[in-house]
């Protein structure tokens, strides 16, 4: 996010930003693919712009 954050103060605005969810919902009260108002403070927090997309995937399997 912070980089998505940089690039578009610069105007180079990605057109979506990948992000992926933990393996446990528990590792936090809220995720924030659970609750809109994590994800507005966190675009705030990073200064990311409110039109760009964010996709939630599923957690990488790093135990391969």
């Amino acid at each position: 996010m912070l980089a998505a954050g940089m690039e578009a103060e610069v105007g180079r605005v990605p057109d979506q930003l990948v992000l992926y969810r933990l393996p446990n919902d528990r590792f936090a009260e809220t995720m924030p693919y659970q609750r809109e108002l994590v994800e507005t403070w966190m675009r705030r927090y990073y200064q990311v712009p409110e039109g760009l997309n964010i996709e939630w995937q599923a957690p990488l399997d790093l135990r391969q």
